[in-house]
């Protein structure tokens, strides 16, 4: 053993100090807190940006289509008027069948003759948006309020084991029972 300056033996360590022959883990970089409201924030700024832009470029395109519309003979003008007729009857006549499918498939569920109870002395031009596409928010609202679905129970077809001793009922009756509900 080594002797101290004391002459006295040191005490020997066999072993190896803690922070000897052992790495610790490399630390793991957390995140920063991501600011949510300075997200939002940009997202919004970004957002109105590009609104600022679109409605710059909808100004442009205006100026320009009345620049186009100045420069004009008579006969190209006649030419474009008829032209923009025909797109608004064509959005007319197609978009009361567009709002029809949009009725019929916001009443799914319901019995058919209510649907065509809906469709009868409909006036579908309250459905159609400037541009002649059906307005699905407002037809669905429309349809709920005019002929709310109605919750109805699932039909027992009798099938499976019972838990009374009792006798089921004809199918045929079952059938003509909830025909008259």
């Amino acid at each position: 053993m080594p002797e101290n300056e004391g002459g006295e033996a040191a005490p020997t360590n066999t072993a190896p100090p803690a922070d000897q022959g052992q790495q610790a883990p490399p630390a793991e970089k957390q995140p920063a807190p991501e600011d949510w409201h300075k997200r939002y924030e940009d997202a919004v700024a970004n957002s109105r940006k590009w609104e600022d832009r679109a409605k710059a470029n909808k100004t442009a395109a205006e100026e320009l289509a009345e620049l186009k519309k100045q420069g004009m003979t008579d006969l190209e003008k006649a030419a474009a008027e008829a032209r923009a007729e025909g797109a608004a009857e064509a959005r007319k006549q197609f978009g009361a069948r567009l709002v029809d499918a949009e009725v019929r498939a916001a009443a799914a569920g319901r019995d058919k003759d209510v649907i065509d109870g809906l469709l009868d002395g409909l006036d579908r031009s309250k459905f159609l948006t400037d541009e002649g596409e059906p307005d699905t928010k407002a037809i669905a609202k429309w349809v709920e309020r005019v002929a709310p679905k109605q919750a109805t129970p699932p039909l027992d077809l009798g099938q499976g084991a019972r838990a009374g001793t009792e006798a089921a009922p004809d199918m045929n009756d079952r059938i003509r029972q909830r025909l008259r509900t």
